[in-house]
């Protein structure tokens, strides 16, 4: 039962009182299964890529980036997400597409933006993000965000494969540059999410207090092998940090047979499954340690036409990554909700929460294929799609 956007009461149908407006109207998806709206701790809403000819991101125009990520706003509600975190965009792209969303200008989830992202000079992902070489720099890009309205603060801990010339199991900042961060972002009310490829800067991040801990791929300074560090993992799970498993599969994986490997599978869907079974497999050891972890797309959309690039990720982990479909409900619901700080409001259907409700034809429960078949999502108990 929905009031002023809010959800007051969770039940039969039968044992529910007569809502206090007699003109509040009762709806009926019979055999439709009723969930949280799903929540995509990591995604770039203005950024793309193509099957074939893509187009290099520094190509892109200002207003091609903002349409993108219109675009992708109103897609990715339609897929069932109610709230994303951008996770880097260009300039203020992010924040005028939340206050847009906000306003009621556009249609899409709720964004939580954290514009550009803190690099070191030629640092990972440096074309859209803002240099800093120190403390001082660092206290002050942090500044500059908060001054410019983002929700949360986004730093490289690591390079990334996105980036040539930077390495990704190679730590680009120091302990006490990170604290600096950390520190600030957390006396201006914001969290930090750092991007961690290598566990040096996953082990520099956790030292230094950073909230999320985006990707947490484990890798050894070369980046090429796995590097798991139990006592990291182990002060995670005391300090309450989150990993983020951020990567999305690839468009094969569920475009062709399900016999994958060794049967003319493309190459890179054998690239991908190899990798993401071993980043499933440390999913499960951090578990087993006491990590809290969530996971996002990373989208860069368009690999996807309809846009459940998230969907297809949750398909991912229990058909390939052996877990269990509640354990992964909660993936993208509950847990990234309490990860960006709104477990308060959204994340699962209980009274006083924020009506964010995807209704589903089927159970995921028993088929987590059910994701795709949305039936209707609603914002704030406002229906915003319907099919």
């Amino acid at each position: 039962q929905v009031e002023d956007g809010r959800i007051v009461a969770v039940g039969p149908a039968a044992q529910l009182l007569p809502p206090a407006d007699p003109a509040i109207p009762q709806v009926e998806y019979g055999g439709a299964t009723l969930l949280p709206g799903l929540i995509d701790a990591h995604v770039h809403l203005t950024l793309r890529r193509r099957l074939s000819a893509p187009r290099p991101p520094a190509s892109v125009t200002e207003g091609h980036a903002l349409l993108y990520g219109v675009q992708a706003a109103r897609n990715v509600l339609a897929s069932g997400v109610t709230t994303v975190r951008d996770c880097a965009a260009r300039g203020q792209h992010a924040q005028e597409l939340r206050d847009a969303v906000e306003e009621g200008t556009i249609v899409g989830p709720r964004i939580l933006a954290s514009g550009p992202p803190v690099t070191t000079t030629a640092g990972h992902i440096w074309r859209m993000g803002y240099e800093a070489d120190s403390v001082t720099e660092m206290r002050r890009a942090v500044r500059r965000l908060v001054k410019e309205g983002v929700d949360f603060i986004k730093v490289c801990a690591t390079g990334g494969r996105g980036t040539p010339g930077s390495v990704v199991g190679r730590a680009q900042y120091s302990t006490d540059e990170l604290r600096a961060v950390a520190e600030d972002a957390h006396r201006l009310e914001r969290h930090v999410a750092t991007h961690a490829l290598g566990t040096e800067g996953i082990r520099r991040a956790v030292e230094a207090g950073i909230d999320t801990i985006e990707h947490c791929a484990w890798l050894d300074r070369d980046g090429k092998t796995l590097a798991f560090d139990e006592a990291v993992a182990e002060r995670m799970a005391e300090q309450g940090l989150v990993a983020s498993i951020a990567a999305g599969p690839p468009w094969e994986v569920f475009h062709q047979d399900k016999e994958l490997a060794g049967n003319g599978s493309p190459p890179t869907t054998v690239a991908w499954l190899d990798t993401m079974r071993q980043r499933w497999q440390l999913v499960h050891r951090m578990r087993d340690f006491g990590v809290t972890v969530c996971f996002g797309t990373d989208s860069v959309y368009g690999m996807f036409g309809d846009f459940h690039d998230l969907s297809y990720l949750a398909q991912a982990f229990v058909e390939y990554g052996g877990f269990a479909p509640l354990d992964v409900i909660e993936m993208v619901t509950a847990v990234p909700a309490h990860a960006i700080g709104w477990g308060d409001r959204i994340g699962t259907v209980e009274p006083g929460k924020l009506a964010d409700l995807l209704v589903i034809h089927g159970n995921p429960i028993e088929d987590m294929r059910a994701l795709h078949d949305v039936a209707a999502v609603y914002q704030a108990g406002r229906l915003v799609v319907q099919k």
